[in-house]
């Protein structure tokens, strides 16, 4: 009797996560002679910084960041790139070969195509094959036309069987939302509600745009809080402003945060953002509205498949402010340089109007 299929939903990472490359570790327990897997996993960042992102996992469904490759200036230096510009599609290898035979059955498999380079790999407990690749979720509007995938592209898990040894994936259908995976393991749901600890450290999972000439924040000048100095670049620039920008993963997602803005002169701008503009000419248009009162603001994003809905709230009493409402096809535009490789990311910006 054959097992029953387990499936899943890709992506296994949501959100802008491309160009995947894996690679398998297997680790010893130093108490037992039990054997555990160890899969590690990179995708590119382009421009934002720390870039190279690596994450873990140990049954090929549930993934966690774990870290980046360049976290420092002297690694990477990215001052103005074009969209998509940076960082692109990492390698990660573990090759263990005592007779100096690697690959299936003592040979490597090699792709001519520099876009096509993803390989298969083990599963070594149930000796299956997969592999990653990038993959995206795109929707139709209400004239039923494909808009562009406003998530980016996302790391998908597939199974390979090898047919007159070469490797066939999927069982050479398209790949579906909808997956076989591998056997006895669930995917976890992601958490419905998450909350930035601004503790000691930063999270992983912010980024920056570019490299940063300066650290522009602090979770120390005010505990509890994230304090962002604003710097001598605007949203406009092709430097580096000062931001940090987290992935948005689902198409249905709320992003909130409370605005303290206590600026020393005028000009000054403090926000949350949900695209980095990818040319100078993306045009900019400001609502302006008197608060009812002073202090704190509660600004939230919420997003949706079809658009955003940007909102100002009074942090006290919850009441409304203003609403904006941008449509997700503006979200994708492709830039005259380069291409709008990165998926919407929410994120928290200042501007010191033009002084460091």
């Amino acid at each position: 009797m054959s097992p029953i299929p387990n499936y899943f939903s890709n992506p296994i990472i949501a959100g802008f996560a491309p160009d995947p490359s894996i690679c398998v570790v297997p680790s010893r327990s130093s108490s037992s002679t039990e054997t555990k897997t160890s899969y590690f996993l990179t995708t590119s960042t382009f421009n934002l910084f720390p870039s190279c992102a690596i994450h873990h996992s140990t049954d090929l469904l549930n993934w966690e960041l774990i870290g980046h490759a360049l976290t420092r200036r002297s690694q990477i230096e990215m001052r103005t790139p074009e969209a998509g510009g940076g960082s692109w599609a990492s390698t990660l290898r573990y090759r263990v070969e005592d007779d100096g035979k690697g690959g299936r059955i003592g040979r490597w498999y090699l792709c001519r195509g520099v876009f096509s380079r993803y390989r298969p790999q083990m599963d070594e407990r149930e000796g299956r094959w997969w592999a990653v690749l990038l993959g995206v979720r795109p929707v139709r509007d209400g004239d039923g036309k494909w808009l562009e995938p406003q998530l980016g592209r996302e790391t998908f898990l597939v199974g390979v069987e090898w047919i007159d040894d070469w490797p066939v994936f999927n069982g050479g259908k398209n790949v579906g939302i909808s997956t076989e995976g591998p056997r006895g393991i669930v995917k976890m749901k992601m958490e419905k509600v998450w909350k930035a600890d601004w503790g000691e450290r930063l999270e992983l999972g912010w980024y920056e745009k570019n490299t940063p000439l300066k650290k522009g924040w602090s979770l120390t000048e005010r505990p509890g809080w994230l304090t962002i100095h604003g710097g001598c670049y605007d949203l406009k620039s092709p430097e580096a402003p000062t931001m940090l920008l987290r992935r948005q993963t689902a198409f249905e997602q709320v992003f909130s945060v409370v605005l303290d803005f206590k600026p020393k002169k005028a000009g000054g701008e403090k926000a949350v953002i949900f695209k980095i503009p990818t040319d100078v000419s993306d045009e900019f248009e400001e609502h302006l509205h008197t608060l009812e009162h002073d202090g704190p603001v509660a600004l939230e994003i919420k997003a949706t498949k079809m658009a955003y809905f940007v909102s100002i709230k009074n942090s006290r009493s919850g009441n409304m402010a203003t609403e904006v409402i941008v449509e997700s096809k503006f979200m994708t535009k492709t830039p005259p340089v380069g291409q709008p490789f990165l998926g919407v990311m929410f994120g928290l910006y200042a501007f010191a109007n033009w002084e460091p």
